[in-house]
């Protein structure tokens, strides 16, 4: 069964159970998942960002990043996670200069 699909299901079934537990230690039931990778979703699309675009997540691995994948893969996105932590970490203004890559290429840097 494809992700999205999965998780769609557990939604209607049980909206109280743990999606995700990060490193942290921070759960996220589906229900809280689903509504913030809606958000999250929304927010891209209204910032231009559609199907078959590259979103670069620059988070740390956590709820925030699973659920920001999420939220890529739910209008046809392509996701690009470097790993923040080896590069000293990154800002939307470090990819203004990737003119070489070859999909337009938006950030996420935080969900709220």
């Amino acid at each position: 069964m494809e992700l999205l699909a999965a998780i769609a299901d557990r939604v209607a079934r049980d909206p109280a159970a743990v999606a995700f537990e990060g490193p942290d230690g921070k759960r996220l039931d589906y229900g809280g998942l689903d509504a913030r990778a809606d958000a999250l979703a929304a927010g891209l699309r209204a910032h231009g960002v559609g199907p078959g675009r590259l979103v670069a997540l620059m988070l740390p691995r956590s709820t925030d990043l699973f659920t920001a994948e999420l939220a890529v893969q739910a209008f046809g996105g392509l996701t690009l996670i470097p790993e923040v932590a080896a590069f000293g970490g990154y800002s939307p203004a470090t990819l203004s200069g990737a003119d070489e890559v070859s999909l337009p290429v938006s950030a996420v840097c935080g969900v709220a």
